[in-house]
């Protein structure tokens, strides 16, 4: 739990207590905000993005993110079938 520090000297914020909870399963975020439980979530199951986009009492926000998950360089094979020319050919190592 987080509270409000009183000796803050910029605005005063708009709750004195926030607490937060780490819910790993997907599932059950969204479930703990439908149901109340919860009054704010991340990450919505991609599943779940129309549930929450046709409901009056929820404010669905996007943003772009710069994460990454995984990138790696394709160093197994002489020939990648993952890199092309402009007309979609694949392109050939010349070493």
């Amino acid at each position: 739990m987080v509270e409000a520090n009183p000796n803050y000297w910029g605005e005063k914020p708009e709750f004195n207590t926030v607490t937060l909870k780490f819910l790993s399963n997907p599932a059950a975020r969204s479930a703990a905000l439908l149901s109340g439980a919860v009054d704010v979530i991340e990450q919505i199951p991609p599943s779940d993005i129309s549930v929450f986009q046709n409901r009056q009492d929820v404010a669905l926000y996007s943003v772009t993110s710069t994460r990454m998950i995984y990138l790696a360089m394709d160093q197994a094979r002489d020939d990648s079938p993952f890199l092309t020319d402009k007309d979609g050919a694949p392109l050939k190592v010349t070493r």
